[in-house]
């Protein structure tokens, strides 16, 4: 665990002005852009190309990221950032889906001790997004859940320039290892990846590892939902293509495919409908969809998306150019764009008017 300076836990001086935007909209203006926000109650988490910062109320915090986290990784990168207890955890990935020599950064900072730690990074690693296993961080109450698949590529010297997903060679291999849900029960589910929580519940992407020939598909096909309690089975989902995210309320499951999420009913598991989110489809986003009760929201390329699960009615929430950041709590929605060399984050409630059909 590395101690964060003095002055790096001291009041925020990167914000350069908050004020109160129209229909009730907080304005934060920060002077470099934001790559991830976590909203929980009257608690602002967002990342930046410098640190982590927390806001509640008036108060603000800056967390600095240890010396191994590549500062252009958490400029140019898709991020994650959940809210557990006194601890933030934060997940940063560059270049995802679309080839190899991508880096990522996976850990927990905690705002109390001022300590963080790295669960996993690489500076220089691609396999993983030619496998179909994204690594995944997730929290509920004080927990913070993560999963990061160990996947190594096999071939020829170079196998990592084209044992890929658009070149399948037959001398190529895929080893899936390691992917076990750590900061929980492990032995419940040994495997898995991508995962999210919800409300007590927690649903995972079940992983099969061991050696498999590259051409093979070997991204989960499963979801189980469980309870964080005991571990208990709400219910299994055999999903209609491999599982690239997954989002969850006590009333519905949201799976994210390629250009499209599914949605099943909970706690039932029946599939109710599929969702076109092509025109959504952002590759700098690590997570861009949420549930909300029986509703989708999913973002992409500028605007953010409210689906209804019964009668798939789509509505438009936020019309955002430039959007690089989203983040729900029960009630509000927290969103970053980017303005110049810094960004602007707003938060308003979700029940606010004036929305138009998508």
């Amino acid at each position: 665990m590395a101690r964060l300076t003095q002055a790096a836990l001291g009041l925020l001086t990167l914000t350069l002005l908050t004020s109160c935007g129209g229909h009730g909209e907080t304005v934060i203006r920060t002077s470099s852009p934001v790559v991830a926000l976590a909203l929980d109650g009257k608690r602002l988490a967002w990342s930046d190309c410098h640190a982590i910062h927390l806001r509640q109320g008036r108060s603000e915090l800056r967390l600095r990221l240890p010396d191994a986290v590549d500062p252009a990784l958490t400029c140019q990168s898709g991020g994650r950032l959940v809210l557990a207890g006194d601890r933030i955890g934060w997940l940063f990935e560059t270049n995802r889906g679309s080839g190899p020599l991508s880096s990522f950064a996976l850990g927990v900072s905690s705002v109390s001790s001022g300590a963080t730690r790295i669960f996993r990074a690489n500076r220089g690693y691609g396999e993983k997004f030619s496998a179909g296993v994204p690594g995944s961080i997730a929290a509920d109450g004080k927990k913070v859940l993560w999963t990061w698949p160990r996947v190594t590529l096999g071939g020829p010297a170079d196998a990592i320039y084209y044992c890929d997903h658009y070149s399948k060679q037959p001398p190529c291999t895929v080893r899936i290892s390691a992917a076990s849900v750590h900061g929980w029960r492990g032995r419940i589910i040994p495997a898995a990846a991508p995962i999210a929580t919800a409300h007590g519940w927690f649903a995972a992407g079940v992983v099969k590892t061991g050696k498999f020939a590259q051409a093979s598909v070997v991204g989960p096909r499963l979801v189980v939902v469980r309870r964080l309690s005991d571990g208990s089975v709400v219910t299994r989902v055999r999903t209609r293509g491999p599982v690239d995210g997954l989002a969850l309320s006590r009333r519905l499951l949201a799976v994210q495919g390629v250009g499209a999420i599914d949605l099943y009913d909970l706690p039932g598991g029946h599939f109710i409908r599929t969702v076109d989110v092509h025109l959504l489809s952002d590759p700098q986003f690590t997570s861009p969809l949420a549930v909300r009760g029986s509703d989708l929201v999913a973002w992409g390329h500028g605007r953010i998306e409210k689906i209804d699960a019964t009668t798939g009615e789509r509505t438009i929430l936020i019309r955002a150019p430039g959007l690089t950041a989203v983040a729900l709590d029960g009630s509000r929605i927290a969103w970053a764009t980017s303005s110049g060399n810094g960004g602007v984050i707003r938060t308003r409630s979700l029940e606010l008017p004036d929305r138009t059909r998508a």
